[in-house]
């Protein structure tokens, strides 16, 4: 191999490891920060998102603890103002109805619906779990009978010189919040649901996930995800689903102490990241393509005189050479200059 050809060879190596090397570089941290920059903003959508269904959960918790502690101002009150009472919270909830139960088993609801004689509002569980438990509460999610929607129940003790009477209780379809997690997007692939703190599937895009599956169900790397959600109330897991490679983020929601999660395809997520490497790699061709020319360019230019040489010596050895031909270089001031100068001074 020629020396042109070995120096042309050398440099151009040199040139790309150095290019592939910064073009890595470049791709790893810019990788890095937007990895950060993207999780942070996953995050953020389920935490406002987990905050819209908060805040929504206390104003209905909010309404029913005010009518119970308006109720329990007067435990003596007459039918007639309870059930105007519980028709007004009815109106300012939104609710499908309100209703109170007392410690004798009366009950009174909105609808003016007439309980059979056999009902005793003393054994449901809206009652034994505000009686166990006497605060303002709200009831897992279920499936009402009457209307086969997915529905809770807030309710809240209602009290009288010191002791407990009775409960103070309401029930409301989750149409809203169904709507709202429902609505949640993220990327093309991206969809939200809502579990409770065992894991445990309440809204989903598929209605027929609704209080039947968990997140273990879903994929075998969920499986322990209820130790992370105790753990962290914010955070990313990542798993797979179907053969795919997913992202899924949650948050809690401080006043029913469920989470939302909304899942992704991990590579829909990090597309931005993916064209930025595709058009890092193209403009570090392109550069690697114009700097390979331009150096090759270069060294052949500057090492154009050494065939001269070869040619002259080759000439002068056979005793075939013109010793009044001049090599010519111009005016350089290098070791070739030095060497041509040399040279017509020897022949």
């Amino acid at each position: 191999m020629k020396l042109g050809s070995k120096v042309n060879a050398a440099v151009v190596t040199v040139f790309a490891i150095t290019v592939v090397a910064l073009i890595l570089a470049a791709f790893m941290s810019s990788r890095s920060i937007m990895k950060n920059m993207l999780e942070s903003q996953q995050i953020g959508l389920v935490k406002d998102n987990a905050a819209n269904v908060d805040t929504w959960v206390k104003g209905k918790l909010d309404i029913i603890d005010a009518g119970a502690k308006d109720l329990s101002k007067y435990p003596n009150s007459e039918k007639g103002y309870i059930l105007n009472q519980v028709k007004v919270l009815t109106a300012a909830g939104n609710y499908r109805k309100v209703y109170t139960g007392y410690e004798d088993g009366v009950v009174i609801f909105s609808d003016e619906w007439a309980a059979p004689a056999d009902y005793d509002p003393r054994k449901r569980p809206w009652y034994t779990q505000t009686k166990e438990q006497p605060k303002t509460g709200l009831t897992p999610p279920y499936i009402a009978s009457s209307t086969g929607k997915l529905t809770l129940s807030f309710m809240s003790p209602l009290t009288g010189n010191g002791s407990f009477n009775g409960v103070l209780s309401s029930d409301i379809a989750l149409d809203e919040i169904i709507q709202k997690v429902l609505s949640v997007k993220l990327g093309s692939s991206g969809y939200a649901f809502v579990v409770d703190d065992k894991g445990k599937i309440l809204i989903h895009p598929r209605p027929e996930y609704d209080l039947k599956k968990s997140l273990g169900d879903l994929s075998p790397d969920l499986k322990d995800a209820t130790q992370k959600l105790s753990a962290n109330p914010e955070a990313l897991i990542e798993y797979r689903l179907d053969g795919k490679d997913q992202v899924l983020s949650y948050a809690r929601i401080p006043s029913t102490g469920w989470f939302l999660c909304v899942t992704t395809d991990k590579s829909d997520i990090f597309a931005p990241v993916t064209k930025q490497l595709v058009a890092l790699t193209t403009l570090g061709l392109l550069f690697l393509a114009i700097g390979v020319t331009l150096v090759v360019v270069f060294i052949s230019r500057l090492l154009k005189p050494l065939g001269s040489f070869c040619e002259r010596v080759s000439d002068i050895a056979q005793g075939e050479g013109d010793l009044t031909k001049r090599i010519d270089v111009g005016d350089r001031n290098d070791e070739i200059g030095v060497l041509a100068e040399k040279l017509n001074f020897f022949v």
